[in-house]
């Protein structure tokens, strides 16, 4: 017995000095007196786990899990008395241990849900647990909330830390000189504090630490920093924090990373850039820090709305990424190194940046390596599904340009000679075009997402279609399972700046979803689906809804019951959008331009017949509106007149014709419009006439 206490003993120093095998053969000794002793089967799956690098984290996750299930049934068949009482070996077992490493395993596997689920259960029965392994509890699951963006019960967890632990972070007198670290690499210490030699209380079942009281209060300054910046708080209580942070921290990278974060957020974008390159320093916990630096600045400069520059330092992210790989041999990377990788994260954000400088195409593959991560996201759906469409107009205006001559027929690809020697040359089956002048199968197939069919390698219009609906159904389901609140209280909210952080992310929700109904009524309408574009866009009206979307959905409703031979409703519709008074937004697909972070209005709308200059509307307010506001108003104007057309109203459409040319004296809508009405009036040579004003040199292109 006392000779495989020392054994033990003597594994314990070796593994905390790196000496994983002399600490797995001792272990291995130990394990031949006590076979079935749940701590030694546990301590010998750790150290089998550390001396391979930390590599096949499921087999080690199999070990704890059939460990945890025994403790749990011997103890199950005890209380019940079937089995008599619990062995010797088993009297002082604990699996709380064993369940908070596989925590940390799902921590570092980025499968947040599951690890969440583990320390909550902890959490809420941590009175028995250890003192040393509650205070490791309570901090990995501060990581986990505020990683989920969860700040009101990270703040309860902070709050049980500060009152159980008072005589540790309220020491009066005390320099605040820590390094202000919470974790190490290792399996059994990761995302945990260290702990002073005082405290704990000492335990012969784990090794004395070493933390001091500094370290701790550095730790918990830190955590009420991020806690401070992600809840919105004033301004003056976050740098109240952040300094709090930096005084405490000797290695002050993640407090300057903090307080470069609140400029940010305060659009101070030069002073956000000053500190972030005074915060390039290493830091043990994460060997990750150029990347995150990289992809900080990636940020600023998008919300400076410089996406090149922006797309630039992701990409520069992204290299310094792959050099956490650069030591991994045959591909096979340690966990702890796989923990670090953010190349999820940066791939979404230069997606964004080069779906803003319009390449979708290439956009498109950058969410595609995102999903990895970010798969139940609602918002990466919209954004595949927004690329695909991107590029499917990109394409559109690119067969356009390629061809010297109008197409006549989706049935014609092009003809030549003239008189008796005229010829049409039929198109190519691999041009993709259907009978209906599509370019893509049938609208709104449901059948099943295969990333790894060949579907999934260039954007089409069909995948968009699904990646949208993707989107609408994931928002469905998270709107459903917390129970948010309407869209109309939560803009109400937000108007008076009273939006929680959960609160927050439901508006978001809310807006994806009406984007999502917004785009799907567009393909629909590209496709011939008349009826499913009217039911889409006809949810977008139902309740209230953004200004610039309902407008959009009037265009795309009247569009749909023209086509249906539904005219009177079309032209009310048409008078509904002309009375919206929020025409200057309309450049932008979103919804509220106080989103500046990348959200879902930043992304310009790929495919509006508006103009896209983000700053036209506001020139709004002069005499004769110009740029974005005057397509707008030329685009209603001229549809209405097709309208009146289509009713065989020749008068109201000549007038509407007439406002439509005085926005926009080159509208090619307006000016069809205006020959067919001077056709059906008997006017030939004035329809004439505005035919060969028209007319461009052979050679000149232009984007009207």
């Amino acid at each position: 017995m006392e000779g495989s206490q020392e054994a033990a003993e003597q594994a314990g120093a070796a593994f905390q000095s790196g000496k994983f095998s002399r600490a797995r053969d001792l272990l291995q000794g130990v394990r031949k007196q006590w076979d079935n002793d749940p701590k030694v089967l546990h301590n010998v799956a750790i150290v089998e786990y550390a001396e391979s690098g930390e590599r096949g984290p499921a087999k080690l996750l199999n070990t704890l899990d059939k460990l945890k299930q025994g403790l749990e049934d011997a103890r199950s068949e005890a209380d019940s008395m079937e089995g008599g009482t619990l062995s010797e070996a088993l009297g002082d077992a604990d699996s709380s241990l064993t369940v908070y490493n596989t925590a940390v395993l799902q921590y570092q596997l980025k499968q947040y849900a599951s690890c969440r689920a583990l320390l909550e259960d902890m959490f809420s029965n941590i009175e028995p647990i250890d003192e040393l392994l509650a205070f490791k509890v309570c901090f990995l699951l501060l990581d986990v909330y505020l990683l989920q963006r969860q700040p009101e019960k990270a703040a309860e967890v902070l709050a049980y830390l500060e009152r159980s632990y008072a005589t540790l972070t309220k020491l009066d007198g005390s320099k605040e000189n820590g390094i202000g670290e919470v974790a190490d690499g290792g399996v059994v210490d990761a995302k945990g504090a260290f702990v002073p030699n005082e405290w704990p209380k000492k335990s012969a079942r784990r090794p004395p630490t070493e933390i001091t009281p500094e370290e701790v209060r550095a730790a918990l300054n830190l955590y009420k920093a991020k806690l401070s910046l992600m809840s919105r708080s004033s301004n003056k209580s976050s740098k109240r924090e952040i300094k709090t942070a930096l005084n405490a921290c000797a290695q002050n990278t993640a407090g300057l990373f903090l307080k470069s974060n609140l400029e940010y957020l305060r659009q101070n974008f030069r002073k956000a850039i000053k500190l972030l390159n005074n915060s390039c320093q290493k830091n043990e916990r994460d060997g990750n820090m150029a990347a995150l630096y990289f992809n900080n600045m990636g940020c600023i400069h998008h919300c400076m709305r410089r996406h090149n520059a922006a797309a630039f330092y992701f990409s520069r992210a992204l290299l310094e990424n792959d050099r956490l790989f650069d030591k991994a041999t045959g591909g096979d990377v340690s966990l702890s190194m796989y923990c670090c990788d953010r190349r999820s994260e940066i791939e979404y954000n230069r997606a964004l940046q080069l779906l803003l400088s319009g390449r979708p195409a290439q956009a498109f593959g950058c969410f595609q390596s995102a999903l990895l991560l970010f798969h139940r996201q609602p918002r990466i759906w919209l954004r595949l599904g927004e690329s695909c469409v991107a590029q499917h107009v990109l394409a559109q205006k690119q067969r356009e340009r390629d061809k010297q001559q109008p197409q006549l027929s989706p049935m014609v690809a092009a003809a030549g000679g003239m008189g008796g020697n005229r010829c049409l040359v039929l198109p190519l089956r691999s041009e993709g075009l259907s009978v209906f002048g599509g370019s893509d199968s049938a609208a709104y197939d449901d059948s099943p997402l295969a990333p790894d069919s060949g579907e999934w390698r260039t954007p089409s219009l069909t995948l968009g279609i699904k990646c949208l609906r993707n989107a609408l159904q994931l928002c469905e389901a998270q709107l459903s399972s917390v129970a948010a609140a309407d869209y109309a209280t939560l803009q109400a909210s937000a108007s008076q700046g009273l939006l929680t952080p959960s609160e927050e992310l439901a508006l978001q929700l809310h807006l994806v979803l009406r984007l999502s109904l917004l785009q799907l009524a567009w393909c629909a309408l590209l496709q011939d689906d008349y009826v499913q574009a009217l039911h889409c866009a006809a949810q977008l009206l139902t309740d209230d809804c953004p200004a610039n979307l309902k407008l959009y959905a009037h265009l795309y409703m009247a569009d749909a019951m023209c086509h249906l031979n539904r005219t009177t409703e079309a032209l009310e519709h048409l008078a509904l959008a002309l009375q919206i008074g929020e025409i200057s937004n309309v450049a932008s697909c979103g919804a509220d331009t106080s989103f500046g972070d990348g959200d879902i209005d930043a992304v310009d709308n790929p495919y509006s017949p508006f103009g896209s200059s983000p700053r036209a509307g506001l020139q709004e307010s002069s005499s004769k509106p110009t740029g974005a506001v005057a397509a707008a108003r030329a685009i209603l104007f001229a549809n209405l007149a097709t309208v009146h057309v289509l009713r065989d109203e020749m008068k109201p459409a000549m007038q509407y014709v007439q406002q439509a040319l005085s926005m926009q004296p080159n509208s090619q809508q307006a000016l069809v419009c205006l020959v067919y009405l001077e056709l059906r009036s008997g006017n030939t040579e004035s329809a004439v006439d505005i035919v060969k004003k028209q007319r461009v040199p052979s050679g000149f292109k232009h984007d009207d």
